[in-house]
């Protein structure tokens, strides 16, 4: 994938998030385009974890350990990256939120083992 040339600045040195500020490479230019790699910034990520186990002395030889564990407990939304594809109208834009895999919506296991 190409970079575009990017036209406009922001404060602080980083370019601000609308297609205004980039235009596509030129056809042919045998070149990158003046867009740095990694310059636009989207939303952070912040997510917390949580796991609690219990183990229980049933007799001397046999046990058993009930845990839960829980990802993104406080169930905040959690934006994907910035469309960044110059030629798509929703550049810049946030369309949705970050899958279960990268802190998305909340989940939990609950687990019983039994050791014997």
């Amino acid at each position: 994938m190409l970079r575009p040339d990017a036209v406009a600045k922001g404060t602080a040195g980083t370019v601000t998030c609308n297609q205004l500020s980039f235009v596509p490479t030129p056809a042919g230019a045998g070149r990158f385009g003046s867009a740095g790699v990694n310059i636009l910034e989207g939303p952070g990520t912040a997510t917390v974890s949580l796991g609690v186990a219990k183990r229980f002395n049933i007799t001397e030889r046999l046990h058993a350990r009930f845990e839960t564990t829980f990802t993104n407990v406080l169930n905040h939304t959690n934006f994907a990256p910035l469309v960044t594809a110059i030629d798509n109208s929703l550049f810049g834009q946030l369309t949705g939120p970050q899958t279960a895999e990268n802190a998305g919506n909340r989940t939990g296991q609950v687990a019983l083992r039994v050791d014997f």
